[in-house]
């Protein structure tokens, strides 16, 4: 128990950028990678209870009894595994006396604390307090635990004030030298939260004098720095000592605190601009702390979105998102706003390219080809740069491997014997090479791609063919070059076809900007700048009384009575009859208008339920009833009018429904039903007689689910096997059976798992693992195999699917033989209520 106790403080990684805990447990998976060592403990004593207890009339005479059941708890609670530990602890206290009974009512409270039974905890906590005021025996880790039990408890619920008496009372009743300093290190972050910065520093500089771990040491210097005072004195000198730092070679891991450090210290004095400056190296530098990144980057982001600097703000975000924990505060927030800004950005970038673009198009072929001429000479001069720094980077790289190699080479046939993986010079030497030529790179699949987004081959669902026949017989050729004209030439909008493409891009996209300035920015200014832009650019566009209602409607609300007036004048004299201009003269009218387009959407909906009951005439009735009684409504009406089509093909003709779709791809071909209705008209026109792609793939989709749903139960409570489904002819059956028992072996030992195996069809075996109590163990032991090499070392990713799977439904899985079936109710039942998709 011991060494595994040792193998966690070794294994479990602090997160400095947060309060840190007062005990640090590490994650699930670093609980079960202490399985082999707690097991061993656990069996032991267990070992002890079977066969040296000696229990007569309910009184146990071998003192060694309940010592072992508490290391038998202690160990199932290093494993994470709390509710057995607690059933352990819960035994002795029942069961034995002091003070073995009250050291497994600490660790009780302690397994409630884990379990976020806070109440339970404390009341825990309490009763053992009272039996040891009573004067009940007790020992010196009891009463040293104790009031970090309390604080502890306070801690993970975030209350850090109420934790602060309890940290104190550790402090002064600890023997343990680390834990001791580590409570200090606490108690300087807590009163850096509350920015109580003069007893942050103080204890800060007691950590420092106490010479703790390097990586303590170095964080409570970087602490200090950001808790001094941006007037005070020697302010600099701090400063002077983080630059001293970033030159040291065993700072070299830790860069991105440093520099996050002194753009803190540069924030405080209000310099943002040298804060940006040191928030970006830090994010720069930040190779292996995503914590850190994330920090970094939503700071220097913050600073530019408070700016109004929304495309940078946007990039920063980003790049906080794509590392931020699930756990960081405030994720969904950010997450909104980051989503907002791409939005955003996109429109921004819409109206600058195509602008940029009809600029272009609207020059002399002449000047268009200079301008195009000078983008690739700064093309090509940069390129001539990078590699020249290339070549220099290499050839000072070049001399440092060959002074590595001359004071390595006598110690590499000496240290460690001949394999590779033995010789830690050798493995230093191979890692400098590798981060000469990759640069320092997240471990991760595809990490020789900078950018990952580029593996993606999705398209829209709003990009259609306008002609089919031409896409299919004849090939387009995309000139990529960034050196060639041809690049530059075949974006720009020659065409009066193409342009008036451009302007409707540019149109849609600062309607878009406005709205979003206004209602998601609150950039008030930004709006009523996009929207006046849209009039001055587009006057005659249908969508231009809208924007006139915008600027009436954002004046207004800001009490700029006098332009408020100008705009509603301007919609009621040159659009009396827009719904805007109605709006204005009724303040009843908008509520009427939206009244009637839920009589609408009502009425599609009875039309809707009328076709898929096949009552085809109903359809009809409905359908003209929408269409001659209610106001057109652009994205209804075509649905409407999609549903009556239909209804006419089955109770007229082929012909009169064709002619009806036609109308309505011409009159509306922006709806949803366009691509539908195109679809259907393809397929008459082909002679077939089969409806929407789309709707028939959907269709199956929701057959798949319920056939799925109507096969298998959801028992969550049942006991539980995990199965893997094997190809027989690329997977070694009895070698993947012999691995899986290793495995449980290893990290199951006490589970007394079974590996069996059964032929489920010609071309596959079933292999099972059972059994689990429930759907939770059973899912702990999924994502736990899930990524271990040695399991899945010689089986191909396209040989074998693997589930869990509920003692009722394996014999529904096995005598039904549906194994796509059932992948879909473990996604629905077990991986989408699961953070490990």
């Amino acid at each position: 128990m011991k060494q595994g106790v040792a193998e966690l403080s070794e294994t479990a990684e602090e997160n400095y950028t947060k309060i840190i805990p007062i005990f640090n447990y590490g994650t699930k998976d670093v609980g079960q990678s202490l399985a082999p060592y707690m097991d061993r403990a656990i069996e032991k004593g267990k070992k002890v209870c079977n066969i040296h207890s000696m229990e007569f009339n309910d009184v146990e005479y071998v003192r060694w009894i309940d010592d072992s059941y508490l290391m038998i708890g202690k160990g199932q609670f290093y494993k994470h595994e709390y509710m057995k530990a607690r059933r352990t602890f819960e035994k002795v206290i029942n069961k034995y006396h002091a003070p073995e009974k009250l050291e497994a009512m600490l660790w009780l409270g302690r397994s409630y604390n884990q379990m976020e039974e806070y109440g339970r905890a404390i009341t825990t906590f309490d009763q053992l307090q009272n039996k040891l005021n009573a004067g009940e025996e007790g020992n010196k880790f009891i009463t040293q635990m104790l009031p970090l039990m309390y604080a502890e408890n306070m801690m993970l619920q975030k209350n850090y004030e109420r934790a602060i008496p309890y940290i104190l009372e550790g402090i002064a009743v600890s023997k343990d030298k680390q834990l001791k300093t580590r409570l200090i290190f606490i108690l300087a972050q807590i009163y850096q939260e509350q920015e109580r910065n003069n007893l942050a520093t103080k204890y800060f500089t007691q950590v420092i004098k106490r010479n703790p771990n390097y990586e303590m040491t170095f964080n409570s210097h970087i602490r200090l720095a950001t808790s001094l005072d941006a007037n005070a004195e020697n302010s600099q000198d701090v400063i002077d000592e983080l630059l001293d730092m970033l030159d040291d070679i065993k700072n070299e891991d830790y860069k991105d605190q440093i520099y996050f450090a002194l753009a803190e210290i540069e924030k405080n004095k209000n310099n943002d601009t040298s804060a940006i400056r040191y928030y970006r190296k830090s994010v720069a530098t930040s190779f292996g702390n995503d914590y850190q990144k994330s920090t970094s980057a939503l700071k220097v982001a913050d600073i530019y979105f408070d700016r109004k600097q929304y495309k940078y703000s946007k990039l920063y975000y980003d790049s906080a998102m794509q590392v931020l924990p699930y756990d960081f505060p405030k994720y969904q927030d950010l997450q909104d706003r980051t989503l907002t800004l791409s939005r955003l950005v996109e429109n921004i970038t819409i109206v600058e390219e195509q602008d940029s673009l009809l600029t272009l198009a609207h020059m002399s072929e002449k000047e268009r080809l200079n301008v195009i001429d000078n983008i690739i000479k700064e093309y090509q001069e940069e390129q001539r740069r990078i590699r020249e720094q290339e070549q220099q980077e290499r050839q000072s790289a070049a001399f440092s491997q060959q002074t590595m190699n001359r004071s390595a080479r006598a110690g590499i046939g000496s240290a460690g014997g001949g394999w590779y993986f033995y010789n830690p010079q050798a493995i230093s030497m191979g890692f400098s090479d590798f981060q000469q030529k990759w640069g320092r790179r997240k471990l991760e699949d595809n990490w020789r791609l900078s950018d990952k987004r580029r593996t993606s081959f999705s398209f829209s669902d709003d990009i259609t063919m306008e002609n089919d026949s031409i896409n299919s017989d004849s090939t387009l050729t995309v000139s990529t070059d960034p050196a060639s004209r041809e690049s530059y030439l075949q974006y720009i909008p020659l065409t009066e076809k193409k342009q008036k493409a451009s302007n409707e891009m540019i149109a849609k996209a600062l309607i878009n900007m406005g709205f979003i300035y206004d209602i998601q920015l609150n950039n008030i200014d930004e709006s009523i700048a996009s929207f006046k832009s849209f009039i001055s650019r587009y006057p005659d566009n249908e969508e231009t009384p809208k924007c006139y209602f915008q600027l009436y409607r954002t004046y207004d609300k800001i009490g700029d009575v006098t332009n408020a007036d100008i705009y509603k004048q301007i919609l009621l004299q040159k659009y009396p009859k827009s719904d805007y201009a109605l709006i204005i003269q009724d303040p009843e009218y908008y509520k009427n208008l939206a009244q009637e387009k839920n009589k609408l959407k009502n009425l599609y909906k009875e039309s809707f339920n009328a076709y898929k009951s096949d009552d085809f005439f109903t359809v009809k009735i409905i359908c003209d009833d929408a269409l001659n009684n209610y106001k057109e409504d652009k994205k209804i009406t075509p649905k409407i009018k999609y549903l009556r089509a239909l209804a006419l093909g089955q109770l007229e003709n082929q012909d009169t429904m064709k002619i009806e779709l036609q109308n309505l791809v011409k009159d509306y071909p922006s709806s949803d039903v366009y691509g539908l209705a195109q679809n259907i008209l393809r397929v008459m026109a082909n002679n077939a007689d089969t409806l929407s792609a789309d709707e028939e793939a959907q269709e199956v989709i929701e057959q798949q689910l319920a056939h799925a749903m109507s096969l298998f139960s959801a028992s969550p409570q049942e006991q539980h096997l995990y199965i893997m489904i094997v190809s027989e002819q690329n997977v070694n059956i009895n070698a993947t059976k012999v691995k899986l028992a290793d495995f449980d072996t290893e990290f199951y030992k006490l589970k007394n798992l079974r590996v069996n195996s059964v032929i489920l069809n010609q071309a596959k075996h079933m292999i099972s693992v059972s059994r689990f109590d429930n759907k939770e163990e059973a899912m702990t032991y999924f994502n736990t195999i899930k990524n271990n090499s040695y399991v899945f070392s010689d089986i191909p990713e396209e040989a074998y699917q693997h589930f869990v799977i509920s003692t009722s439904n394996y014999p529904v899985l096995y005598k039904s033989k549906d194994i796509a079936a059932y992948e879909i109710f473990f996604i629905k039942n077990y991986l989408d209520n699961t953070s490990n998709k």
